[in-house]
């Protein structure tokens, strides 16, 4: 499978040391908040969740705090298995399942079956966005919520990149910036999911000194995380707003 190939070459690899830290960056850290954290403080308390593109199960273990049952899919073979063999270490893997899914096809899971499906870094490196977002719709139940997470193409660090001729590096991993296919800005995303049938209740970021980049989201935050609940779906056209 070409696709599987792909992902497997850009994100199947065993993960980085963090090495030895100074105290700058000892500091740093404690001064910034992780996209996983601050999407999972977003999460309500329900019965099931689904981790979109889960890696080895960071956020899906994180989540068994509010959800009694946690999910997640991901198309690279290695990280699944060690998500399997942490949740079986935990002693409680009924509560967990991870299997291995290409989330550029229909999602292996009944309509109306989540009450929560989180989706951070994975968006922008989907071929196509709408799809995605459209079976996260399916899977929802009615009132469910959706937690997206993709990096901000209007953060300003990009734009004077961009200024300059260059190219906004919105991924150190390797591949073509890291694999990424999309680009988005907080107007496009929330664009998208009202396309698609939900409702935008907040928009926020990561990052280093988080709550200033909250002042001006769209230039200061480096990501967008967006909490959006399933709605009465509204179809509008392929491109742009939904109407009635």
């Amino acid at each position: 499978m070409v696709e599987k190939e792909f992902y497997e070459r850009m994100y199947g690899g065993g993960g980085a040391s963090p090495g030895k830290q100074g105290a700058l960056s000892r500091l740093r850290r404690k001064l910034t908040l992780d996209r996983l954290e601050a999407s999972f403080r977003l999460l309500e308390r329900g019965e099931k969740l689904v981790d979109l593109g889960c890696g080895e199960g960071i956020l899906a273990f994180k989540a068994a705090d509010k959800y009694e049952f946690c999910y997640g899919i991901d198309i690279v073979s290695r990280p699944i298995a060690r998500a399997r063999k942490q949740a079986e270490a935990r002693g409680d893997a009924r509560r967990f399942n991870f299997i291995e899914g290409n989330l550029n096809q229909s999602l292996p899971y009944p309509e109306s079956y989540f009450d929560a499906v989180t989706c951070t870094s994975v968006l922008a490196h989907i071929f196509d966005p709408y799809a995605l977002v459209k079976e996260s719709h399916r899977v929802l139940k009615n009132n469910g919520i959706l937690i997206i997470q993709v990096p901000n193409l209007s953060y300003v660090r990009y734009r004077m990149a961009i200024l300059f001729g260059k190219l906004p590096a919105q991924s150190d991993q390797i591949g073509w910036n890291g694999g990424i296919l999309h680009y988005f800005t907080v107007d496009t995303l929330g664009k998208l999911l009202r396309r698609e049938g939900f409702t935008i209740e907040k928009k926020t970021c990561s990052g280093t000194f988080v709550a200033l980049r909250r002042l001006w989201l769209p230039l200061l935050g480096a990501d967008i995380i967006i909490k959006a609940r399933k709605t009465k779906k509204v179809l509008g056209p392929h491109l742009g707003e939904p109407h009635d």
